[in-house]
């Protein structure tokens, strides 16, 4: 319920959280989420939000209000992913970038160890986690200047309402926020990793298909 979203937020910042990831979205205003939101902002909590899987060019809240990390979906070759006419991601005023939203896998499914998602709520973990990297960096980076460096460190050099500023180079904006050549390394080592585990996603993916 509303109630339940908004002391979530409230409680989050209570408990000293840098960054919110909400999957989650509507079209019509709720003024005490509206209000939980902004408080969030104002302890400089980045709050990323998932544009909406409608195929519309409208984004939901909270993710079309202002100061929040609107995200929305790509295909794996980085367009903006589109299913039908009416499923795919939503686009408009405020998207600030893009993420893989289709297909992704996720445990979320209780009865079987992995399930295939489309969906810019996957997109929006995805960033989450980027913006996580950032505040473990600099503590005291805001909305806006995380805006910022998506900007600079995104495939897009210009926005548009269909994919924001792009697909975000997560290393280029963790090595922006701090010129550190041994960090950079490590971040190197690490994103090494992450491709390693992605290819295992991409055999399991496979292993689904052929089920």
């Amino acid at each position: 319920s509303d109630v339940y979203k908004r002391q979530a937020i409230i409680r989050a910042v209570e408990d000293g959280c840098n960054v919110i990831n909400m999957s989650i979205g509507w079209y019509g205003r709720c003024p005490e989420i509206d209000e939980a939101v902004k408080e969030a902002l104002s302890h400089n909590v980045i709050i990323v939000a998932a544009a909406g899987n409608n195929n519309v060019g409208t984004l939901r809240i909270p993710a079309r209000m202002n100061g929040v990390i609107a995200v929305g979906g790509c295909t794996p070759t980085g367009e903006r992913w589109v299913h039908s006419k009416t499923k795919g991601s939503n686009w408009g005023d405020n998207l600030c970038c893009l993420a893989p939203a289709a297909p992704q896998i996720t445990t979320r499914n209780m009865r079987s160890r992995f399930a295939k998602v489309d969906a810019t709520s996957m997109a929006c973990a995805n960033i989450t986690g980027v913006m996580a990297l950032a505040k473990a960096i600099n503590q005291t980076v805001n909305a806006d200047e995380i805006k910022h460096l998506i900007a600079q460190c995104s495939t897009n050099s210009l926005w548009n309402q269909q994919e924001g500023y792009g697909v975000p180079d997560a290393y280029k904006i963790c090595a922006s926020l701090r010129d550190d050549h041994n960090w950079s390394a490590r971040i190197h080592a690490q994103s090494t990793l992450i491709r390693h585990a992605a290819s295992m996603l991409d055999d399991i993916a496979n292993e689904l298909k052929e089920k």
